[in-house]
């Protein structure tokens, strides 16, 4: 078994070798452990070594990340790797960060020496720190441990470590296009990622509150890939319409080269929006009636919007001047602010159906017109007129005078009529017939003629009236009224006498002889005889006629009549029921020019005989009472 002297020349002759084929491979290595500062690489010299492990908030890494203020938490094991079993003694572990500020030591982290007896053996301390605001990029510190081993005595490893200080932030700005305009306004935003840290940004997502899909657009600057590099920035866009003044947030995340999230970034941008609106009512009372019509119509325009509205004007196109009224609501000055009502009236007078319209403009607060208004009232105008018209034939003549009034009710409105009555009176009943024009219905449309007539016997001067009655569509009357005037001469007061014949018949004469009264006073005789000795006796005078022949020019004796008209019964050859129809004319004297027409039934009403013409014996003679 080898002393502990020639163990102790053995070992350096290999460690010899050791450090000549290192020092070929990696360069020299110096007896305190030097190094190129791989983090988590474990220093060894001889039979021990020293590994440090550091980690940052994202947990163990290859080479740690932090950011200003993470606490990193530093793992130092010494381990025994002598493979001739020495025991080793470790009297100190010491950690010293290199500050911007200063360098920053741990003092000794064991309490008492510690033997690592054998081979593998190990100890741990932990040491943790804060990474200051500004420090040093990367931050190195370095972990050193001391110990003992049998054979070289005393050593010392240090391992060199360092911790990248990452900076990781992000700038997010918000605009909107336009800022302000009338609802419903088309915006679109522009958001503006911009990486100004130290530390590629990955996984950037951005979200508005209120718009969506943000779409991203080319980079400006950047490369368009799905790293926003230090230096970039992306830009997105979001296109929406607003009705109300808006204020909408953007947020934007990612995740930094340690793993862990990007310092959240929020913009904002505030779109004011206005809505210029008013309301324009109308009414009109009353709504209906009859030709001249007095109308009063009401306005109303109320700011229903979100600004308030100045220089208000109504306009009608049919009514003219608007007076206004005390606002309701309001506080009657020269601003028609939200929430108000203007009131305005106008008043006229219609004589047909008219629909008119009112329109109103203003100026918003953005000093564009508000937007126009119209609204329209229709009045319904009724022309309920008639036209009654009345005729007589003949409008003349001598008692007893037979007439007949024709009526003719036309509707010249523009209405139709219901419940048309006629009534005369001085003659019924007023019987209807056929329209002319018209459709012979019960209603009387406009320009349709109804046509009535009425039949009397007068036997003075009439004058009589005509009332026409009738509804229209809203339920008034509708009266009218016509006369018409016949001119009846009364009867001739005065007698007739006649005597001789008129003609012969097969030869034979037709004689006759009378006294009649005008009046039907008795006497009244006439006496008729014909050939085949036929005798007619009139026995009563039914009826007489005494008129006046301007033509005739009659000679003395002078009377008030020269035509006698008249009916009578009587006998016929002394069988009674037969009647009798003449007409006598004194046509002056000496008679030549005198005429008769006689005719004469029987009791069967057969006509028995009928002469008429001039007399050719004997005369006709009128008299005066």
């Amino acid at each position: 078994m080898l002393s502990k002297f020639a163990q102790a020349k053995w070992r350096w002759g290999v460690l010899g070798l050791a450090l000549v084929l290192a020092a070929a491979v990696f360069g020299v290595i110096a007896l305190t452990g030097g190094g190129d500062r791989a983090q988590a690489q474990q220093q060894q010299f001889h039979g021990a070594s020293i590994q440090k492990v550091c980690a940052g908030p994202n947990g163990n890494a290859a080479v740690p990340r932090a950011r200003e203020g993470d606490t990193v938490t530093c793992t130092i094991r010494v381990t025994n790797i002598d493979d001739f079993g020495d025991a080793l003694t470790i009297n100190s572990i010491v950690d010293v960060v290199h500050h911007r500020s200063g360098d920053v030591s741990t003092g000794n982290l064991l309490a008492a020496p510690v033997v690592l007896a054998a081979k593998g053996d190990s100890v741990e301390r932990l040491h943790t720190y804060v990474v200051a605001v500004a420090d040093n990029d990367p931050l190195f510190d370095d972990a050193t441990t001391n110990g003992t081993d049998p054979v070289v005595g005393s050593f010392t490893l240090t391992f060199p470590g360092k911790v990248e200080i990452i900076h990781p932030h992000t700038t997010l700005t918000k605009t909107a296009s336009p800022t302000s305009g009338r609802s419903p306004l088309p915006v679109t935003y522009t958001y503006k990622e911009t990486n100004d840290g130290d530390d590629p940004i990955t996984g950037v997502t951005l979200t508005d509150n209120k718009c969506s899909p943000l779409a991203r657009q080319p980079d400006a600057p950047g490369n368009n890939d799905n790293i926003l590099g230090v230096g970039e920035t992306w830009v997105f866009t979001c296109s929406m319409t607003l009705t109300a003044t808006t204020t909408n947030v953007v947020t934007a995340s990612g995740t930094a080269s340690d793993g862990l999230p990007a310092p959240a970034e929020r913009a904002e941008a505030t779109v004011t929006v206005i809505r210029p609106e008013t309301t324009l009512t109308k009414t009109a009372s009353p709504t209906s009636g009859r030709s001249p019509l007095p109308v009063t119509y009401t306005y109303r325009e109320k700011n229903t919007g979100d600004v308030p509205i100045t220089g208000v004007t109504l306009t009608d196109n049919k009514c003219s001047p608007l007076a206004r009224q005390p606002d309701a609501p309001g506080n009657n000055d020269n601003i028609l602010d939200v929430g108000e009502t203007w009131v305005f009236t106008c008043s006229v007078t219609l004589t047909a159906t008219t629909t008119n319209v009112v329109t109103a403009s203003g100026t918003a607060s953005d000093g564009l017109p508000a937007p126009a208004e119209r609204a329209e009232a229709t009045v319904t105008v009724i022309r309920p007129e008639t036209t009654l018209t009345k005729t007589a034939s003949p409008t003349s003549g001598t008692a007893p005078l037979a007439v007949t009034y024709t009526y003719r009710e036309k509707n010249t409105g523009d209405d139709p009529i219901t419940g048309v009555a006629l009534t005369d009176d001085k003659c019924a009943p007023v019987a209807r017939g056929a329209d002319d024009p018209g459709n012979n219905d019960n209603i009387l449309d406009v320009g349709e003629t109804w046509v009535f007539t009425c039949s009397t016997t007068l036997n003075e001067t009439t004058t009589n009236v005509v009332t026409a009655t009738g509804t229209d569509s809203l339920g008034g009357a509708v009266p009218e009224r016509a006369t018409a005037t016949v001119v009846v001469t009364p009867p001739a007061v005065g007698r007739m006498t006649g005597g001789g014949s008129v003609f012969k018949i097969d030869g034979a004469r037709v004689t006759r002889g009378f006294e009649i009264h005008c009046d039907l006073r008795e006497p009244n005789n006439i006496e008729v005889n014909w050939p085949g000795g036929n005798n007619f006796h009139m026995t009563s005078l039914t009826a007489a006629v005494c008129t006046e022949d301007p033509a005739i020019i009659q000679k003395p004796p002078a009377a008030p009549f020269d035509t006698f008209t008249g009916e009578g019964t009587g006998k016929l050859n002394g069988e009674t029921g037969a009647t009798i129809h003449f007409v006598f004319v004194d046509a002056g004297e000496p008679g030549k020019s005198d005429t008769a027409l006689i005719q004469i039934w029987d009791a069967a009403g057969n006509l028995v005989l009928e002469v008429s013409g001039f007399i050719d014996v004997g005369n006709l003679q009128a008299h005066k009472d």
